[in-house]
C-alpha cells in the first residue's frame, strides 16, 4: 500500500512539472526575433509584454520595419485565458499594421504555437515562438 501511495505521489509530480514546462513561464521570441516578451497576469487574465527589444525587423519580409521599433512593456498578447488542455485563447497586437487580432496560443515545452486570426481560426496562420535561455 505504501509503494502504491509514494508511486502515485512521483506520478503526480511527474506530471506536474511537465505541465510547468509547457506553461507560459520563461521568455519567448517570435519568428522575427525582433523582441522577447514575458508573460504576466493583467487583471483577471494573462499578458504578454515585450521584456528585451533585439530588432526591428519587418514581419512581412527582409529588412526594417516601418513601424517604430517595440517598446519595453508594450503589451503584445492581452486577455489571454485558459481555452482547454494546455490551451489558450487572448489577442494579439500586430505593431506594424496597428491591428489587434484574436489569438490561440498553445505552449509545447521549447516552442508555442501562436494562431492570430480573424472572425475563425482557420483565417489565421500559425506562428512558432521559441522559448529563449534569457
Amino acid at each position: 500500500m505504501r509503494s502504491l501511495i509514494v508511486g502515485t505521489g512521483l506520478a503526480l509530480t511527474l506530471a506536474g512539472a511537465a505541465g510547468a514546462a509547457d506553461g507560459l513561464d520563461g521568455r519567448w521570441v517570435p519568428p522575427t526575433g525582433n523582441v522577447e516578451i514575458v508573460f504576466a497576469p493583467c487583471g483577471p487574465a494573462m499578458c504578454g509584454s515585450v521584456a528585451r527589444v533585439m530588432a526591428n525587423r519587418s514581419m512581412a519580409g527582409a529588412g526594417a520595419s516601418a513601424a517604430a521599433p517595440a517598446q519595453i512593456g508594450m503589451k503584445i498578447i492581452t486577455a489571454l485565458h485558459p481555452a482547454g488542455a494546455g490551451k489558450w485563447k487572448g489577442k494579439l497586437f500586430d505593431r506594424e499594421r496597428g491591428k489587434t487580432y484574436d489569438c490561440l496560443v498553445e505552449p509545447m515545452g521549447a516552442t508555442m504555437s501562436v494562431r492570430p486570426y480573424v472572425v475563425l481560426p482557420v483565417f489565421g496562420k500559425t506562428l512558432t515562438w521559441t522559448r529563449t535561455a534569457s
